[in-house]
């Protein structure tokens, strides 16, 4: 590094990960475990910030050029903050998706809000099997929304004695607005659901009608 500085022309290239490189520590407390992360060689950092950043503004008649190789995320997110480079495009769809992993969003399965960044395989509580009437009996696929508008429907006519309507999920034959018999991600993909719930209807309602009869 210190012939850098003794031509007019000059071009450095470093690859941080092998010579600085990241360490990761983990720590618990009261609010749960955290990560942090801190610059592993400390002292051949600042000698990089200084021929990056200090000697081109001295020696503004030379020319210098310093390519920095990094591809480990957190040593990434050191070098922009200290030294302020343009980020590339690859960068930027990369903070993108980071930004949007906190972005709080509303489960298709169980109507929890949720992010990207804390859905954990277990966080979903819900139904793999759609609603089915069985007072009376009715084999029709039925969404939530579809029994609530049978449910208020039928309220309506309680004065005249009407009977009043049960639903059950055909995959476990809990009732309506039971707590889920199966787990996983939140997911925000009506088309995924739809599929999930298409995939088991026939299936679970061959079990269905087997039971009843």
């Amino acid at each position: 590094m210190q012939e850098f500085s003794n031509y007019e022309k000059s071009l450095l290239i470093i690859d941080f990960d092998s010579l600085v490189g990241v360490s990761r520590s983990i720590s618990n407390s009261n609010m749960g475990p955290s990560t942090s992360f801190s610059v592993s060689d400390p002292r051949i950092y600042n000698l990089i910030l200084h021929y990056a950043t200090a000697i081109p503004q001295i020696s503004k008649k030379s020319e210098y050029w310093v390519a920095l190789i990094v591809k480990n995320e957190e040593s990434a997110r050191f070098i922009n903050q200290d030294i302020h480079f343009a980020k590339s495009d690859a960068y930027m769809e990369m903070e993108k998706k980071e930004e949007q992993k906190k972005t709080e969003k509303k489960c298709i399965r169980c109507n929890k809000n949720y992010t990207d960044e804390k859905n954990e395989l277990d966080n979903c509580s819900f139904h793999d099997g759609n609603l089915i009437q069985i007072k009376p009996f009715d084999s029709v696929m039925l969404t939530t929304h579809d029994v609530q508008k049978r449910i208020m429907k039928n309220m309506m006519k309680q004065e005249n004695g009407v009977k009043e309507l049960q639903f059950i999920y055909i995959c476990c034959c809990n009732t309506f607005n039971s707590q889920g018999c199966c787990y996983g991600r939140h997911i925000e993909d009506e088309e995924i659901r739809l599929n999930e719930l298409e995939g088991k209807y026939d299936e679970y309602l061959k079990k269905m009608k087997d039971i009843m009869n």
